[in-house]
């Protein structure tokens, strides 16, 4: 839908507070009851955009996260190039969730890492990594998992804004760069589950001298 396309632009571009329906109407090349009449303000307008340009995201995550022929390793791994896929084919997804993270209206609350995806999704996060871990684990695990994946891949394709480094749209993009960032999020990953596992292990152990006692 154009208007949805419009939208998306320009609250990636300027945030929410800064982008009108005049300001959209104008990019459209139309008056604003054409928007009225789709959408009744400018925080259903948000919402409806939002959810358009993650859809695909959520859907090729849940995809390999609910994907029981392979280990929960393999599928807390595989996350991470589905993640880092989605926003480098879509950047606008970056940019709209860091402006939302410094929004004071928190409109959606969909910056919160556990929230970009859905709750579906964070749910079967938390069972990938219990069962990883040979334990449940509790939710501060699921958001660490999920902030160091998602959030480092949002301030990657948003260099611009949360660092000093001068590198172009192109060497941000480049197929290099971007298996580099999926290199550096696995081994960060691939440490975050040591930390998880041997925590379960320390747990099941204690739990045990206990049962003995």
């Amino acid at each position: 839908m154009q208007i949805l396309r419009a939208a998306e632009k320009l609250f990636a571009d300027t945030g929410y507070e800064a982008t009108t329906f005049a300001a959209i109407a104008d990019e459209l090349g139309i008056h604003q009851p054409g928007i009225f009449y789709y959408f009744p303000d400018k925080q259903s307008l948000y919402r409806a955009m939002l959810d358009h340009v993650l859809a695909h995201a959520t859907d090729a995550a849940l995809e390999v996260i609910q994907d029981e022929t392979q280990s929960p390793e393999m599928r807390l791994f595989r996350t991470i190039d589905v993640w880092i896929d989605c926003v480098s084919r879509r950047p606008t997804i970056a940019r709209l969730l860091l402006q939302e993270a410094g929004t004071r209206t928190a409109i959606e609350g969909r910056a919160r890492p556990e929230r970009i995806l859905g709750d579906q999704y964070s749910e079967a996060i938390s069972q990938a990594l219990s069962e990883y871990a040979g334990a449940p684990v509790d939710a501060l695990d699921v958001l660490h998992y999920q902030a160091t994946n998602m959030g480092s891949t949002i301030c990657f394709f948003s260099q611009s804004a949360v660092s000093r480094t001068k590198l172009s749209t192109s060497e941000i993009f480049d197929d290099r760069a971007i298996a580099r960032h999926k290199e550096f999020a696995r081994e960060s990953i691939k440490a975050m589950l040591g930390v998880i596992r041997k925590r379960a292990r320390a747990q099941r152990k204690r739990a045990g001298g206990n049962a003995d006692g």
